[in-house]
């Protein structure tokens, strides 16, 4: 009987691993996605700028 406690001690410990393992995995796919999606913000405010900075010139042109 004492070793059945051992082998559920186990199998908990490696359920709880996997758990585990698999959280992490979601977390990075999600921090992954958090990146990408500030990147193209990033992208889209810098873009925004160069606009911005580009009309006055476009009105002292003229």
């Amino acid at each position: 009987m004492g070793e059945s406690k051992i082998l559920d001690f186990y199998t908990m410990k490696e359920e709880s691993a996997d758990r585990m393992s698999t959280i992490i995995q979601d977390t990075k796919k999600g921090l992954e996605k958090l990146s990408i999606e500030i990147e193209k913000k990033g992208r889209r405010l810098e873009t925004e700028r160069e606009k911005s900075q580009s009309e006055p010139q476009k009105l002292k042109e003229q």
